[in-house]
């Protein structure tokens, strides 16, 4: 049996001592710094256990307050400027818009200065429609894809040049009636020389197009689904050269390329060919584009060439937008969806966007000049009819007999012309009317599409905030100090320490008389 000395029992004592004044300082080192450990060696279990919590709770907080808060803006806007363009196009239930001025237009607006005044604002509308477009979340710009740098429109008139390649189908032609006086103003004007042509037309996302391709190459269509398409020769006609007449004599299989209006018009036979399931595309350019247009890369694929002045001359920049494709052994040209996802909870995303070409089509502004044109061409005829009639009563007064004769004669063909535009006119509205139905109805389906991402964002802002709250929960349990319960064991060490110094001032007393 081992013997005990007492300078065992003296150091056995003061180790204890010591140990119980280590505990006392561990527990007053959790209270002052409110922590159970100060080093992962302490407890190495809890220790990676924080930082499992510590990782979940920075990830929740990313997500709650930089991805969904940042997410919510954009989709906030973006509703709003929706809400603003689906005021402008207007429906049944809109007291103003394109849709109630289509509305109002097939029954009132019978004078001229009536017609004037729903030109004017018709224009106003053309002129306001995709400045819309422009809205902007905290300077990116919402609906113009990756490209949140740069604006929708271009904000200022430039000399750039476009390469553009549009894509289109059976949906993207317009029937129209343009009625058409052959005569030119060259000699008399007669019923014979009033035709009320009807077209196969596709109003390109331009007008002001250039006439030819710069590389020399000839205008061709392009198709992937149709051979007849495939390659088919585009014949140019200046509607400055050659005035109205451009829109009469079209063949069964020509298709006809009008640049000042940037109107493709087809002949009924090629057009018959035309299924609604093909896709056919054409490339054309244009130089300049004036403010308020929309830049073509946003839409379709394009080059652009930029010419800048350098010291030895001007330098040409091009620059492509969008992909290639082959297709049946067609090259296809097209832009990629741009969709903008944020992270907004583990394993999800979400998109926030909405690209222009869904919202704010090319043919948004396009189906609108077909009516302007058509309000003007009414216009137009009830001036030159009321012209004749001014003269031929002039005439009269005059006693020129003869002249009011001829002017008699004249009028006739003035009033077919008045006629044919007012036929033409009512039809132009109720065919916009029908189109910009389907406009309104495509924006109420996007404003529906990003209000239901909305909801599906704010329950997952709802599950981020409760899972914060259980993190930090979880997280102050296995880290945090109990100060009660703390404050409680610091007594009771307390107390063993004292009650141990006792003890030990009792062994340290016996004197060496009192061991023999």
């Amino acid at each position: 049996m081992m013997r005990i000395t007492n300078g065992i029992m003296m150091n056995n004592c003061l180790n204890n001592i010591n140990k119980n004044k280590l505990q006392m300082d561990k527990i007053y080192t959790q209270i002052e710094s409110q922590k159970l450990f100060q080093k992962p060696s302490e407890d190495p279990i809890a220790a990676i256990r924080s930082l499992r919590l510590r990782s979940t709770y920075t990830e929740i907080e990313q997500y709650l307050e930089k991805n969904v808060e940042d997410a919510e803006a954009w989709m906030k806007i973006t509703e709003a400027a929706m809400e603003s363009l689906k005021t402008t196009v207007g429906g049944e239930e809109q007291s103003d818009g394109i849709v109630s001025y289509l509305n109002q237009g097939i029954s009132e607006y019978q004078t001229v200065s009536e017609r004037e005044k729903i030109l004017s604002t018709l224009k106003a509308y053309r002129d306001a429609i995709y400045q819309v477009g422009n809205e902007d979340n905290a300077g990116r710009t919402i609906f113009t894809g990756y490209r949140t740098d740069t604006t929708l429109t271009f904000m200022e008139d430039v000399s750039d040049r476009y390469k553009i390649t549009e894509n289109l189908t059976l949906e993207s032609f317009r029937n129209i009636k343009k009625v058409v006086d052959t005569h030119a103003g060259t000699g008399n004007y007669a019923e014979t020389d009033i035709v009320n042509a009807d077209l196969h037309a596709v109003m390109l996302g331009y007008d002001g197009l250039d006439a030819t391709l710069s590389d020399g190459t000839a205008m061709t269509l392009t198709s992937t689904t149709n051979t007849t398409l495939n390659g088919h020769a585009v014949t140019v006609r200046s509607l400055q050269a050659n005035g109205n007449s451009v829109y009469t004599n079209i063949g069964d299989n020509d298709v006809i390329f009008i640049p000042e209006t940037g109107e493709l018009l087809f002949g009924d036979g090629i057009y018959n060919d035309i299924d609604k399931n093909d896709m056919f595309s054409i490339t054309y350019e244009k130089t300049g584009f004036r403010a308020g247009e929309l830049k073509p890369e946003h839409y379709f694929y394009c080059e652009k060439t930029t010419t800048t002045q350098s010291p030895t001359g001007p330098v040409s920049q091009t620059t492509v937008y969008g992909r290639k494709k082959e297709i049946n052994g067609v090259e296809y040209k097209y832009i990629e969806d741009q969709d903008i996802k944020y992270n907004i909870n583990f394993n999800q995303n979400i998109k926030i966007n909405v690209l222009a070409k869904d919202i704010l089509p090319p043919t948004l502004g396009r189906d609108l000049d077909i009516i302007i044109s058509s309000v003007e061409a009414a216009v137009d005829a009830h001036k030159k009819q009321e012209s004749l009639e001014e003269q031929i009563e002039k005439a009269e007064a005059e006693g020129d007999t003869a002249t009011a004769q001829q002017l008699k004669y004249q009028l006739k063909a003035a009033e077919m012309e008045t006629a044919y535009a007012e036929d033409n006119l009512t039809k132009s509205f109720k065919k916009g009317l029908t189109l910009y139905q389907g406009h309104f109805s495509e924006i109420t389906t996007q404003l529906a599409d990003i209000g239901s991402r909305r909801t599906r964002l704010e329950l997952n802002k709802t599950r981020l905030e409760s899972q914060l709250l259980t993190v930090k929960e979880l997280k102050s349990v296995n880290e945090d100090t109990n100060l009660e319960q703390a404050a409680v064991e610091y007594n009771n060490m307390q107390d063993v320490y004292d009650a141990s110094l006792k003890v030990a001032v009792q062994v340290v007393q016996k004197s060496l008389l009192e061991f023999i």
